[in-house]
């Protein structure tokens, strides 16, 4: 003898009732969900180039000289975070090539931004990255 489970009638009548809403709501989550996978920025060596050059024009106002960044040559800041950002966004279009050496110096910045005390450690520990990116900027960018 099968015993019924109304929680299971219920179930299944809500199912029914809004069977096209709930359709709907899938296709716009693909959707989403492919339109932000299809959006993100392509890496590439034009494309960061490009970033770089708008990184480089945005620390141009940048105040203060404490922090500078041989990736972004003639550019300096009293805040950390201003070059952590601009390396964020290289990241971001960074070509496999470069990236894990933009990582790092990012990360640096990071940790400098967080705690100033950390300069040398950080700083030391990213300089060998900063200079590969150096290395890689001048030539596939130019500069």
């Amino acid at each position: 003898m099968e015993t019924k489970h109304p929680n299971k009638d219920h179930l299944h009548a809500f199912i029914a009732k809004y069977k096209r809403w709930l359709m709907g709501a899938a296709v716009v989550l693909v959707a989403l969900a492919l339109f932000m996978q299809l959006n993100q920025p392509e890496r590439s060596v034009a494309n960061f180039c490009k970033v770089r050059q708008q990184e480089q024009e945005k620390l141009a106002s940048a105040k203060g000289d404490t922090y500078s960044s041989a990736i972004f040559p003639g550019r300096n800041s009293s805040n950390a975070h201003d070059f952590a950002v601009a390396l964020g966004q290289l990241e971001k279009v960074a070509p496999d090539g470069v990236q894990s050496d933009i990582r790092t110096v990012r990360l640096a910045y990071e940790k400098i931004d967080k705690d100033p005390s950390q300069l040398f450690s950080a700083g030391f520990g990213a300089l060998s990255a900063e200079d590969n990116a150096k290395t890689w900027v001048a030539k596939n960018c130019g500069q």
